[in-house]
């Protein structure tokens, strides 16, 4: 779908318009579900899990699950990537606990410890350089002046 951007005391020309995404119905990530019983067991399995949150309604979603495709195959053994459906009232306690506030996000464990969160759609090279921050020892942690970088 097509939309026209309005803007106030802006003069922009007239063939200028903007891709909205919109939800695909029936869509789902293409990695494995979680739910709150299987969640403890696969932290202690892996050493780095990634939990996609997502919604049926995001238009987004499809387009961070591209993201993680495409750079699964990098992580191969080193990250399991699941993904976990907020809309779920049974899944609502795994968001708690992963501080799931918006979608899409990915929440990156490290040995079970959570890591800061990887929030929005980004591309895959940007995925990747963000897993690896969040993988290394000092991903844990940010400090206040390093969040504009």
């Amino acid at each position: 779908m097509v939309v026209e951007m309005l803007c106030i005391g802006v003069t922009m020309p007239e063939d200028v318009q903007f891709e909205v995404p919109r939800p695909i119905p029936g869509w789902t990530p293409s990695t494995p579900a979680v739910d709150v019983a299987s969640f403890q067991e696969l932290l202690t399995e892996h050493q780095a899990v990634a939990v996609h949150f997502w919604a049926p309604w995001n238009g987004h979603d499809p387009l961070l699950d591209r993201s993680i495709q495409e750079v699964a195959a990098e992580f191969a053994g080193r990250v399991q990537f699941l993904s976990c459906n907020v809309d779920l009232a049974e899944n609502q306690p795994l968001c708690k606990r992963c501080k799931a506030l918006n979608v899409p996000l990915v929440a990156v464990f490290v040995q079970g410890q959570l890591r800061r969160p990887i929030l929005g759609v980004i591309p895959p090279a940007r995925l990747a350089q963000e897993l690896v921050a969040r993988l290394s020892s000092d991903g844990a942690t940010r400090r206040w002046w390093q969040l504009w970088r």
